[in-house]
C-alpha cells in the first residue's frame, strides 16, 4: 500500500528541503496548495535547488498546486545578465527517481531553472505547467541530464528557454541520456523550443532515442537546436528557427524531421536555418521482409528532395513562406 503526504490548498512558506529514500512503499505526495520559496537563499546549500526528490521508487507528485519560486526578487540582481546564475535554486530538482509520475503541477517564477532531471529512469511528465516573465533569467523550463525513458507530455511554457537536454558533455564519464519524448507541448514567447545541446570539444558521451512531436510554437525565438557546439549566455544569439549543427569528429546520426511548419513573424528576417554534419538513414530500396539499401544524405536535403525543390543549406524563410 502506497504512503501519502498531502498540503491543502492554501499558502505555505517552505525552505529548502529535500525528500528522498529509499522508501520501502510508493508515495504519494499531493499538493494542492501554494509553496512559497524564501526570498533570501543565502542559506541554500550551492546547487541543491530549492525541492528536490530524490533515490525514490514509485512516486507521484500530483494535485493541482503550485510550486512559487519568488524569482523576481533576485532576477538581475544577485547575478548580472550576461553571468551563470548556478548559486540560484532551481524550483524543482528529480535526481535519480524512478518508475514515477509528476502531473497536474504548476511551476511558477523560479529563481532559475524551473525542473531538472538527474539520473531518472522511466519518469513521466503529463500537464504541467511552468511560468515565468520575460525578464526571467537562466530559467529554462526543462532541463535533463543522465536520463533513461523520460516521458513529457501536454506541458505548456511562457518566456524564457524552453526544454532543454543538456548540457552534455561537460564531465568526463557521463550516463547516456535515453529514451526521451515530448508530446503534446506548447511553446509561447519563449527563447528556444526544444533544444540538445553539447558542449564544444566535450568528453565522450551518447545521446539516443528522443522523440520531439506535436510541438506548438507561438512566437518562439529558436524552435529546433541540436548543437554540439553550444555558445551560452547568448553570446551567439543568431536568428535561426532549426538549427542541426554537430561536432566534425562525432556527426549525428538517424536524424528525421517531418510535418515541420514554421512561420517567421518578425520584422528582422530572414531568418535562417543550419545544418552541418547531421545526416539520416533512408531506405532507397529492397524487397519486404529485407533490409534496404541505405545511403546518408543531410537531413534538409532528404527536407528539399521530399519536397522536389533544390535550396542551399543554410536558407533563408521568406517572413511569410514556412519551412517544411
Amino acid at each position: 500500500m502506497a504512503s501519502t503526504v498531502m498540503i491543502p490548498e492554501g499558502t505555505y512558506a517552505l525552505g529548502q528541503i529535500t525528500i528522498g529514500g529509499p522508501c520501502k512503499a510508493p508515495i504519494n505526495f499531493i499538493v494542492q496548495g501554494t509553496m512559497k520559496a524564501p526570498v533570501d537563499t543565502s542559506r541554500f546549500k550551492a546547487e541543491a535547488g530549492w525541492i528536490a526528490f530524490q533515490q525514490i521508487d514509485q512516486f507521484t507528485l500530483f494535485g493541482g498546486g503550485v510550486f512559487y519560486g519568488q524569482g523576481k526578487t533576485v532576477w538581475g540582481r544577485k547575478s548580472p545578465r550576461s553571468a551563470y546564475c548556478n548559486q540560484l535554486p532551481i524550483n524543482l530538482r528529480f535526481n535519480f527517481i524512478t518508475n514515477s509520475m509528476v502531473n497536474d503541477i504548476t511551476s511558477r517564477d523560479s529563481k532559475q531553472f524551473h525542473i531538472n532531471l538527474l539520473g531518472c529512469k522511466n519518469l513521466t511528465f503529463y500537464n504541467i505547467a511552468i511560468s515565468a516573465p520575460e525578464e526571467s533569467l537562466n530559467t529554462d523550463r526543462w532541463k535533463s541530464h543522465w536520463t533513461e525513458q523520460i516521458n513529457i507530455q501536454s506541458i505548456t511554457c511562457g518566456t524564457e528557454h524552453g526544454i532543454s537536454m543538456g548540457s552534455l558533455g561537460k564531465y568526463s564519464n557521463e550516463e547516456p541520456v535515453v529514451g526521451i519524448s515530448v508530446k503534446n507541448c506548447t511553446f509561447t514567447n519563449t527563447q528556444n523550443g526544444v533544444r540538445v545541446k553539447t558542449w564544444p570539444a566535450s568528453h565522450q558521451g551518447t545521446a539516443f532515442e528522443m522523440h520531439f512531436e506535436d510541438i506548438a510554437m507561438n512566437n518562439v525565438g529558436n524552435p529546433i537546436i541540436i548543437d554540439q557546439e553550444y555558445c551560452p549566455h547568448n553570446q551567439c544569439n543568431l536568428k535561426v528557427a532549426v538549427k542541426l549543427v554537430c561536432s566534425q569528429e562525432v556527426p549525428c546520426q538517424d536524424v528525421e524531421l517531418g510535418d515541420i511548419n514554421l512561420k517567421y513573424n518578425g520584422s528582422e528576417g530572414p531568418t535562417m536555418s543550419q545544418c552541418y554534419r547531421c545526416f539520416n538513414r533512408t531506405s532507397t530500396g529492397g524487397r519486404p521482409g529485407r533490409e534496404g539499401y541505405w545511403k546518408r544524405e543531410s537531413v534538409f536535403a532528404l527536407l528539399d528532395r521530399a519536397k522536389g525543390t533544390s535550396r542551399p543549406v543554410p536558407w533563408p524563410i521568406e517572413p511569410i513562406g514556412s519551412v517544411p
